[in-house]
């Protein structure tokens, strides 16, 4: 039975439900990645031949094909790798969708992966339609492709999700901080580094313990885009990670 949602729990035990990418998002996401990279492509051989008809070296002429060549094959296999290293699982068509790739164990999504993912896109292409792709996708309960099988990746909405309960406690401080609206959202490395510290500042020296809360308090403030003082770094803190985990107060 194909799954719609799935729960993916971090090592530190926070628990993130997360929506399947279905088939038609995919393939919208990769026939505009698609035509993003044949459009460099031919406009890499646009510049090569009209670079050829000004050389007069043949042998010139002849590498700068073998390099036109060699280009097309980094963009057609590297294009992938490049842009979801970068944005960490996106690339411009899974942007466009809305979409993303993440490790199905909850871990960060690291190089290997990423590589291995698309490694196996040799495979899932065939026969130049992804033919492999499709009726594995269709096949699998997480609608996942051979390459998402191997690395133990998932395709998921790139859409802010409720988290559910964390199955043990955090050391959140008690006071209720006002803060502006903010549009994006924290990812869940970012909720991790928070958690970690929360419940370790305790061990810290004092004045080492403001240094790093106001440094990772203003770092918070900054990827959130909030405009607001802050005067008590751990009730920021504590305050921004109960509103992205529902947790209750301690």
């Amino acid at each position: 039975m194909r799954l719609q949602s799935i729960d993916i729990e971090t090592p530190e035990k926070i628990i993130f439900t997360y929506t399947i990418a279905e088939m038609g998002p995919r393939i919208i996401a990769c026939f505009i990645d698609t035509v993003i990279q044949w459009s460099i492509i031919i406009i890499t051989f646009i510049i090569a031949f009209i670079a050829m008809n000004f050389t007069l070296d043949s042998s010139l002429s002849g590498f700068q094909l073998a390099f036109a060549i060699i280009l097309v094959f980094i963009l057609q296999w590297g294009y992938f790798i490049f842009w979801e290293v970068i944005t960490n699982g996106q690339s411009p068509g899974k942007i466009a969708c809305r979409i993303r790739v993440i490790r199905k164990n909850g871990e960060p999504l690291d190089f290997g992966s990423i590589v291995m993912r698309n490694l196996v896109r040799i495979i899932d292409c065939i026969p130049f339609i992804y033919l492999v792709a499709i009726v594995a996708a269709s096949i699998d309960r997480f609608s996942r492709r051979l390459g998402d099988i191997v690395s133990d990746t998932i395709v998921v909405h790139d859409t802010y999700k409720a988290i559910k309960a964390p199955l043990f406690t955090t050391s959140l401080s008690q006071a209720t901080v006002f803060i502006p609206a903010y549009d994006t959202n924290l990812s869940e490395e970012d909720l991790y580094v928070i958690r970690r510290y929360l419940n370790s500042r305790a061990q810290l020296l004092p004045e080492k313990r403001l240094q790093i809360e106001t440094k990772l308090a203003n770092e918070v403030k900054n990827r959130l885009k909030i405009d607001i003082q802050i005067e008590n770094p751990v009730d920021f803190l504590s305050q921004i990670y109960r509103e992205h985990t529902h947790e209750d107060k301690q």
